[in-house]
């Protein structure tokens, strides 16, 4: 068998990357093509999503909402669609989410272009408040908190109201928490294995300790495990203190969009940011940059425990302390 020789899309992206847009209706029609493969039509998208031709956008929209687009492309669809200024992109993907919510991946990724402006928070919110065709829990903390970061027009207001449970901690709720963690960890004896579990559920993804564990935090196998008053300070508040390399840094577009993440290079003119817990990451130039701060939050959520019983954070700390 004879296989189905890969379609030259390098003319289309040699040609748009240099400003012709003479072909664009091409490659526009080339993304449509559900024979054409994968790895061309996502490779079209990712440039369109860098060029952002208006007329490129009823397509992206369309390979979100089509059934029959794979969760691969309608993922970096949603990355591409979130860097055009339409003021109505907001209303149309509110609109298109409900078909889109199964996928988890394909969700998120939405929820992250409903939190990168706040129009389009705006039309979030009102799909969940009036319309209800859109579930407040499909929202994680993760991603709930990014609604926070939107300072304008009211929305981390409207965010509260949506997910109480994401606001932050007080300090003085943040004393009582610590003092009855304490009392709980004190009050019997805890299980080691369990706690590994438990770590690995609830930090492996981020922290490392010992054989197990993620990168995105830092690796913890190091650190004083004696000292309980330390570790459950920086559980309960994550934002004590961030270790220099694991920043957030916030970037806001001179369209208003804004970025959240890790700045991993910074080379040539170009900004590459990596978000935290999971999305795409995005390169930017300088010259869309309006603004960058480095945050004083950190990416690790606050109430951690809160999900535990007593016995579970015994467990937990007796690995963490073993």
């Amino acid at each position: 068998m004879f296989r189905k020789k890969e379609p030259n899309s390098q003319g289309f992206e040699l040609a748009l990357r240099s400003g012709d847009f003479s072909n664009l209706d091409e490659a526009i029609d080339m993304l449509r093509e559900e024979e054409q493969p994968l790895n061309v039509r996502l490779r079209l998208v990712h440039l369109l999503g860098e060029l952002r031709p208006e007329p490129a956008l009823p397509a992206l929209l369309a390979l979100i909402q089509s059934g029959s687009s794979p969760g691969s492309l309608k993922q970096e669809a949603i990355h591409a669609v979130k860097k055009f200024d339409d003021p109505e992109i907001g209303e149309k993907m509110a609109a298109i989410y409900p078909g889109i919510r199964a996928d988890t991946y394909v969700r998120e990724e939405a929820i992250r272009l409903f939190a990168s402006r706040p129009d389009r928070a705006a039309a979030f919110f009102a799909a969940i408040r009036e319309s209800k065709v859109i579930h407040k829990e499909d929202v994680p903390y993760s991603l709930a908190r990014r609604f926070y970061m939107l300072e304008e027009e009211s929305i981390p207001e409207m965010a509260e109201e949506i997910w109480p449970e994401s606001k932050l901690l007080t300090a003085k709720e943040k004393t009582e928490a610590i003092a009855s963690y304490k009392r709980q960890v004190r009050s019997g004896k805890g299980d080691a294995l369990a706690g590994r579990q438990l770590f690995l559920q609830t930090c492996g993804s981020c922290h490392r300790l010992d054989t197990g564990g993620g990168n995105i935090g830092p690796d913890l196998t190091g650190y004083d495990r004696s000292d309980l008053d330390y570790w459950l300070l920086h559980t309960v508040d994550p934002h004590a203190g961030i270790r220099e390399g694991f920043e957030t840094v916030e970037i806001e577009t001179h369209t208003g969009r804004k970025i959240w993440g890790k700045l991993e290079k910074d080379e040539g003119g170009t900004k590459y940011i990596r978000p935290p817990l999971g999305g795409k990451g995005e390169s930017l130039p300088d010259s869309e940059i309006r603004e960058m701060r480095i945050l004083d939050l950190s990416i690790m959520p606050e109430r951690l425990l809160e999900p535990l019983n007593e016995q579970q954070v015994r467990d937990l700390f007796a690995y963490i302390l073993k």
